[in-house]
């Protein structure tokens, strides 16, 4: 087969072209290639900073949520050893602070062992004859009931209750203010005999305010049952 010189050179020139474009296009790709490598390196190298505060916030998250549940268990026991000081009695074994106690201590047999009344006083026996106070307003029996002063109470408003003056012992002077008024509650006694001794007491009623109001006292005894009255 003859071929022409001009036909071979062209086709040589044809060949040479397409190196060069395969060789031109490799170049681009391998340009292309490191730039976009610049690129995502740039990119990442900016994106770190943002990586880094999430992953801080993530943890600051977790600790927080932990502080919180370690809290909320501490005040759930706390709570819970509070419930059960209410509901369970733990009796003391060791020994009495008080060794001697009825009429083996004569002078202090007698005394205002009661102090969940405004007024009132027993023996240190188990079962005490008691004496306590009573009084209430006539005026209020038709609005609020019969509303006795007795026990001491919240709802019964007074004012103030108070020992002014006590020596643990032979005497006792107590103020009780109830709205308008104020009860004066004092005890003397008087120490030995078969029976510990004897006590008077004297109520004294006297108006904080000038007005009329009407008032009934009593001063009464009754028996203990079980250390409840």
């Amino acid at each position: 087969m003859v071929h022409n010189r001009n036909q071979v050179k062209s086709e040589k020139y044809v060949e040479n072209s397409k190196g060069a474009k395969n060789t031109k296009s490799g170049e681009n790709l391998k340009y292309r290639f490191k730039k976009e490598n610049a690129k995502s390196a740039r990119v990442k190298f900016k994106d770190s900073p943002t990586e880094d505060l999430v992953n801080t916030n993530k943890i600051k998250r977790s600790v927080q949520s932990l502080l919180t549940v370690v809290i909320l268990s501490v005040a759930t026991y706390i709570c819970y050893k509070g419930y059960l000081e209410t509901r369970v009695n733990t009796p003391f074994d060791d020994k009495k602070v008080v060794q001697n106690s009825g009429l083996s201590v004569p002078d202090r047999y007698w005394g205002s062992y009661r102090p969940g009344n405004y007024f009132g006083l027993k023996t240190r026996e188990p079962y005490s004859p008691v004496a306590g106070l009573i009084w209430y307003f006539p005026e209020k029996v038709l609005v609020e009931g019969p509303n006795f002063r007795h026990w001491c109470e919240q709802g019964d408003g007074i004012n103030r209750y108070t020992w002014i003056q006590h020596d643990g012992k032979d005497f006792g002077i107590q103020e009780i203010d109830d709205g308008g008024v104020r009860l004066t509650t004092s005890f003397v006694k008087r120490s030995g005999g078969k029976n510990g001794g004897d006590w008077t007491t004297r109520i004294n009623v006297t108006n904080l305010i000038l007005m009329f109001l009407e008032i009934c006292v009593w001063v009464i005894s009754y028996y203990e049952i079980n250390n409840d009255a």
